[in-house]
């Protein structure tokens, strides 16, 4: 950890206002201090930092919960955590914090509260998530800080620092220019990564995600006063991957770890320091075992959705309250987890694995080992569980949302849709930037658990992009790495799936699924509702899913979208009326004339049905 001033040595941070010991957040939020962030080059600044937040947030943190921004009078957080639909309050170190987002506190959309920061006026997760940018740098008991953080969310704690793994190393030479420029250059500490990480891992928390802002310091960006360069400057710099690996200020977040903190592949095998007891726990027997009650994957809420009739769930579409108590229910999975109670043997003892993303209507056989140190482990017995058979299935995949299985519901016959092939969902990066000439490629959703369930647990081998080439501009391969296969189909939605475009593509997807080694796949557009939709009911509706359920698998993407524009009349209703006007007397025969018109034959419709569907 380095501290620079202006001769580039280590120095003590300026003493604190009478009462609080650390009060940096009263210069950041002064009018002197926003001035570093004036003009167009100083709101796009704003911007990236505003996206690498809310990137964190996503799929992490539900709309409408209650966030701390510690230190956040300068309203760099504070107005797009509320425009985002977070209920947040600001803590700060003085009254003269409020001025510069007086209008959002007068409005009801921001509460505002003094008090220490490094000894926060609130109970022990009382927050679902914490944030804070400008704070840990310039706080000179930043562990305490940390802490305080951890201690006040019941979620993740999300926040920035400066790292000196990054150009920044060369600070102590730079600093006399930087300080003659930008006038108002306070000192700073520079961290390393490993360092933020224990501080925060001391407090039970870990790593989760990271994304670095700029590869060129700052500074540089402030002297060039053109907005367009450093745009492009910084996505040559993301395109070649130097902003992933030295980019600063790295935006970070961090969770509460758990026994059953790592995503456990449905086929990976559990075994635990004496997690026998997680048997009893579990109603299964420790000999030959026996199964225990069928588990839900979706919550009743969830089920109770899914069970309605069409004409309910249509109707349900175009109410705003429905859509935000839609929302509300989620889009993730119930995870299992298996609890071992050791008391009163040792009651400050306890061990607990959760299972997550597992298939519907599925039985799983855990063999559970015991071992003392020094000792081989020795086989106790076997740990069986049943899921519900429930469609669809739901994952839970962090930083991306909307994500699920074409597998579970019925096809042909009955014959279940197999599981663990096809998956839908949102992209798994943003769109290219400025949409309407884009000149940066999005950035990844991706983090480092997300990677293991795409990579290790569901073993994704293609991704097909159906997004615009302006949206994946400057792309070349799938944020997954080299070791997927990336192809990218530009695909219509809706009623637009009758031209010779749209035609040539769907075949040209289904040909590729089709391919030795294509599958797993995941298919995306943006959001993974209209383009994803429209692809996902063709090829749902070969393999014999009913209209119904097609339907179904269609309305999934409300737990994610509360938006009442997402609604039938506009959107599917335009695709049913287009499938309509073809020859058959069900959907699946219509579909199956779509197909023909692609000009797929029947041979490779056939060899799709053997391919994803259970015997």
């Amino acid at each position: 950890m380095q501290e620079h001033t202006e001769n580039g040595t280590v120095a003590a941070h300026a003493a604190g206002a009478p009462g609080y010991p650390e009060t940096a957040d009263i210069e950041t939020s002064s009018d002197d201090y926003a001035t570093r962030f004036r003009g167009a080059s100083g709101a796009w600044m704003l911007s990236v930092q505003e996206k690498a937040v809310l990137r964190l947030l996503r799929g992490v943190v539900p709309q409408g919960a209650r966030i701390l921004d510690v230190g956040g009078g300068h309203g760099q957080l504070a107005r797009p955590l509320a425009r985002a639909g977070y209920r947040v309050c600001v803590l700060s170190s003085s009254e003269e914090c409020r001025r510069r987002i007086a209008d959002l506190v007068e409005a009801g959309a921001v509460e505002f509260k003094v008090g220490n920061v490094i000894d926060m006026p609130f109970g022990d997760r009382e927050f679902d998530a914490v944030v804070a940018v400008r704070m840990l740098t310039h706080c000179s008991a930043w562990k305490t800080l940390v802490r305080e953080m951890c201690r006040t969310s019941a979620g993740p704690v999300v926040t920035d620092y400066p790292t000196s793994q990054s150009l920044n190393a060369i600070a102590p030479a730079l600093f006399k220019a930087k300080k003659k420029f930008e006038k108002n250059t306070r000192t700073w500490t520079l961290f390393r990564h490993a360092e933020v990480n224990a501080a925060f891992g001391d407090c039970g928390f870990r790593a989760t995600g990271r994304v670095g802002q700029f590869f060129l310091p700052m500074v540089v960006h402030r002297m060039l006063k053109a907005k367009f360069l450093s745009a492009a400057l910084e996505g040559a710099c993301r395109v070649a991957g130097l902003s992933r690996l030295f980019g600063t200020p790295v935006v970070g977040r961090w969770e509460r770890r758990t026994a059953g903190d790592k995503p456990v592949c449905p086929a990976a095998r559990v075994a635990v320091f004496a997690a026998a007891a997680a048997l009893a726990a579990a109603g299964c027997a420790t000999g030959g075992g026996r199964e225990a009650p069928a588990l839900p994957i979706l919550s009743e809420g969830q089920k109770a959705w899914f069970a309605k009739s069409a004409e309910e769930r249509r109707v349900a579409f175009t109410n705003e309250e429905m859509r935000i108590t839609l929302k509300a229910l989620g889009d993730k999975p119930l995870g299992a987890v298996i609890a071992a109670d050791f008391s009163p043997m040792r009651p400050e003892a306890a061990a607990s694995a959760t299972i997550e993303n597992l298939e519907a209507g599925r039985s799983y056989e855990f063999p559970v080992s015991a071992t003392t140190p020094g000792n081989a482990a020795t086989s106790i017995g076997v740990l069986r569980l049943r899921t519900e058979d429930t469609a669809p299935r739901l994952l839970d995949v962090p930083g991306v949302p909307n994500f699920r299985d074409l597998g579970a519901w019925r096809g042909l016959g009955g014959r279940r849709v197999k599981q663990g092939l096809l998956f839908r969902s949102a992209a798994m990066n943003e769109n290219a930037s400025p949409s309407d000439n884009p000149t940066l490629p999005g950035a990844s959703r991706l983090t480092e658990k997300s990677r293991l369930v795409l990579l290790e647990a569901l073993g994704v081998k293609t991704d097909i992009d159906l997004r615009l080439d302006s949206e994946v501009f400057g792309m070349a391969s799938s944020p997954l790495g080299p070791g997927v296969a990336w192809l990218h189909v530009p695909f219509g939605m809706y009623q637009w799936i009758e031209g010779d475009e749209a035609k040539a593509a769907f075949a040209r997807i289904f040909r590729a699924l089709l391919a030795p080694g294509a599958l797993p796949a995941v298919v995306h557009c943006t959001d993974g509702q209209d383009r994803t939709g429209t692809l996902c009911f063709l090829l749902g509706g070969l393999l014999g899913v009913e209209r119904d359920d097609l339907v179904r698998d269609w309305e999934a993407t409300a737990l994610h979208n509360p938006s009442t524009g997402f609604r039938h009349e506009i959107r599917i209703d335009k695709l049913l009326s287009s499938l309509a006007a073809l020859p058959g007397g069900t959907m699946r025969e219509k579909i199956e004339s779509y197909a023909a018109g692609c000009g797929i034959r029947d041979a490779e419709i056939a060899e799709w049905r053997a391919i994803m569907l259970e015997p």
